[in-house]
């Protein structure tokens, strides 16, 4: 009787253009058939693709703008939006999209992958989770009508929560300051020898923020230094900060205190 055969083409792997499809046809006695044509004559050609090709656009989004590379706030939050369509189609609504949260290297969280759909014009948007730096991918698995796609990765920097606090807030010239502070690292593995502290004050003049010291916090993040004012005279008002530094293996980003002033006179 007549037989059918049922094969897949991976047309994803295949450049564009016709392809021709033939079949090699063996039985139990070993006699063979090598055919390109139907059973009714015409020849198997295929043109690829044979999907729609889609096409994934995306970025993060915070408070302050947006890009495919964004640095936020400590315990600030993101979100990824963007936007499927299709060659021929526009937007693809109603679609299934894998958002991946990657956590950057010493940081506690796991890595994070959830769902989302897109509205009927194919745009998305996805909240992402509180927490340290980050990579973030989307993927559109695709259908049997349209392609696979994806965007990113994209980084996300979380900026790390630093407090600062100055005393006393008026000395006389030769006293000393006394600084102390913490640096936050929530769901972050701290470094080793601790993080490391840069006390800075404005120059005035330039409008520049220029070093004073740089300490170190201990195991719980917190930090304390001194410094004595010389060489004043009259009085000053003088602005200082504290600013986290970068380091590798801690998933925060650089980031500066409030500022705190204290007078000087001499």
């Amino acid at each position: 009787g007549d037989r059918q055969l049922t094969a897949r083409l991976p047309s994803e792997e295949l450049g564009p253009g016709v392809w021709v499809a033939r079949a090699r046809i063996l039985d139990r006695a070993g006699n063979e058939t090598v055919t390109t044509r139907r059973g009714n004559g015409s020849a198997v050609k295929v043109r690829t693709p044979l999907k729609a090709e889609s096409e994934l656009r995306a970025r993060l989004v915070g408070p302050r703008g947006g890009g495919t590379s964004l640095r936020i706030g400590y315990r600030q939050r993101a979100r990824v939006v963007g936007r499927l369509t299709a060659r021929g189609h526009g937007g693809l609504g109603g679609q299934a999209l894998r958002v991946t949260e990657l956590p950057r290297p010493g940081s506690r969280q796991q890595p994070l992958v959830h769902a989302v759909r897109t509205a009927a014009d194919g745009r998305f948007a996805a909240g992402l989770r509180r927490g340290a730096g980050r990579r973030v991918s989307v993927e559109y698995p695709g259908t049997e009508r349209f392609s696979r796609a994806s965007a990113g990765p994209f980084e996300l920097r979380v900026g790390g929560g630093i407090t600062f606090k100055a005393s006393p807030h008026r000395l006389r010239t030769g006293r000393r300051a006394r600084f102390r502070g913490r640096v936050a690292a929530a769901l972050a593995r701290r470094p080793a020898r601790g993080s490391l502290v840069a006390i800075q004050y404005l120059e005035r003049r330039t409008g520049r923020w220029r070093p004073v010291l740089v300490t170190r916090t201990g195991r719980k993040g917190r930090y304390r230094a001194g410094y004595r004012f010389r060489y004043i005279t009259g009085r000053a008002r003088i602005k200082l900060r504290a600013v986290l530094l970068p380091a590798a293996g801690f998933p925060y980003a650089s980031a500066a205190s409030r500022k705190v002033t204290i007078v000087v006179r001499g």
